[in-house]
């Protein structure tokens, strides 16, 4: 009676677990369509986006392929981004054929022009793209800032990185990807 009871609880909550998965999803084939995604992971392709710049042009993921890249998912009012900003300048200084292409989380900003201003503050040279609605940090599956992905010349993640990248760190990366 006791293993009944409990395998009842049991199944009470996995059908509970599986209708909050699919009102998060917004229907049963979006929660499909999330399961079957590739995950961006070290070892896979890296997802293609387009994005607008900060400069006004549209930037394309898949338009660097035969260069390393380094996406970088950031915000300007994130301190840990603001500590590794010039670490990834001076990387993309020292590796002309390097894209580092910063994604800023424009869904979590006050004003792009304040994104305007960090970059600006920071001198970077290196394209920014605004991801105003989140949609790539989401196919990203960014959960924290700053997260890194580092992408070889062929398009395949060989890091994902959480946190502030050091400068011994970024050259370890940057080995990998180059």
């Amino acid at each position: 009676m006791r293993v009944r009871r409990t395998a009842i609880v049991v199944l009470a909550g996995m059908l509970v677990a599986a209708a909050v998965a699919v009102a998060v999803a917004g229907g049963p084939a979006e929660l499909t369509a999330m399961l079957l995604r590739p995950m961006p992971e070290a070892g896979r392709r890296a997802p293609d986006f387009t994005l607008p710049a900060l400069s006004g042009e549209s930037l394309t993921l898949s338009a660097f392929e035969g260069r390393p890249v380094l996406i970088n998912f950031w915000a300007s009012w994130c301190p840990p981004c603001r500590e590794e900003m010039p670490h990834l300048q001076a990387a993309a200084e020292a590796n002309p054929e390097l894209v580092v292409l910063a994604v800023d989380a424009t869904h979590t900003e006050r004003s792009v022009e304040q994104v305007a201003a960090f970059v600006e503050e920071f001198g970077l040279t290196f394209p920014v793209a605004l991801d105003r609605d989140g949609a790539v940090n989401e196919q990203y599956l960014v959960r924290a800032l700053p997260t890194s992905y580092f992408v070889d010349r062929s398009g395949i993640i060989r890091v994902k990185y959480l946190g502030a990248l050091t400068p011994a760190l970024l050259n370890e990366f940057l080995a990998l990807i180059d």
